[in-house]
């Protein structure tokens, strides 16, 4: 395919988008391409008008990459939200392991954000009241498979003090 932008998956986008919005109307001058292009992904037509109408609504914005996000990137989503519906709806942040940096952490902590961080076995962790760092999974390498567990006291990862627990799978 020649042209800048007119690759096979971006010519599918574009045919997607002509069927699932025949009549002009039903496209919003408010949303970009990059807001429609997540909503092609959407293929129920019911769910889809809805989000659109919710986006619009809410003005929310995309991602424009769409990789692992940088801690300021997670800071400004995070108060957005706030800002908009209040840090009382938040009962706690699910992340994976690629949201441990200290500022990111620092952040949480400060805000008094509850969360819950999946880590590698071999993360290190430091114990204050040992004062030593081991593997994550020494803290729970006694414990069944299956078998949710709470660390009963306080560690430090990347310079922020917090709780971890395990589930061994």
């Amino acid at each position: 395919m020649g042209g800048k932008g007119f690759s096979r998956s971006n010519l599918s986008y574009i045919r997607k988008f002509y069927i699932r919005f025949p009549k002009r109307e039903t496209v919003s001058h408010k949303l970009s391409w990059s807001h429609y292009f997540e909503l092609l992904k959407i293929d129920d037509d019911l769910a889809r008008e809805f989000y659109q109408n919710q986006a619009i609504k809410e003005n929310w914005t995309v991602r424009e990459k769409q990789d692992n996000s940088n801690s300021q990137e997670r800071i400004n989503l995070i108060e957005r939200y706030i800002l908009l519906f209040g840090s009382d709806s938040i009962e706690c942040i699910v992340a994976d392991r690629e949201f441990v940096g200290e500022r990111w952490l620092k952040y949480l902590n400060d805000n008094g954000l509850r969360y819950y961080i999946r880590i590698r076995n071999n993360f290190k962790v430091f114990i204050p009241r040992k004062n030593e760092t081991v593997k994550a999974f020494l803290l729970f390498n006694a414990y069944n498979i299956n078998e949710f567990v709470y660390y009963p006291n306080i560690v430090k990862i990347n310079g922020q003090l917090c709780y971890v627990a395990n589930i061994a799978l």
